[in-house]
């Protein structure tokens, strides 16, 4: 008859593990601003133009799925938008 292998026991898995490495303080990023939201949804708007004309146009399934990306990128950076000029006011 075969041997059966011994299956691994919970306590040798955790043994085997790498070691966990310590989280170190990220640096503080700027604040985005309102205007520069503007500066990426205009960005973003433009490249969403581009990808739904190149599919309404030539029918180039690729831009669709570009274009759809995009729309769902430009949500994003209405909602921020939002948040960041609501906050802006409040000061």
């Amino acid at each position: 008859m075969a041997k059966l292998k011994k299956k691994a026991v919970p306590e040798e898995k955790e043994a085997k593990k790498a070691p966990v490495k310590k989280e170190t303080k990220k640096k503080a990023e700027p604040k985005e601003t309102s205007a520069d939201l503007l500066v990426k949804i205009g960005e973003k708007f433009a490249e969403f133009t581009a990808d739904a004309n190149k599919f309404n146009e030539k029918g180039v399934a690729v831009a669709a799925r570009r274009a759809r990306i995009a729309s769902s990128d430009l949500t994003h950076l209405f909602k921020t938008y939002r948040k960041l000029t609501v906050e802006e006011t409040k000061k």
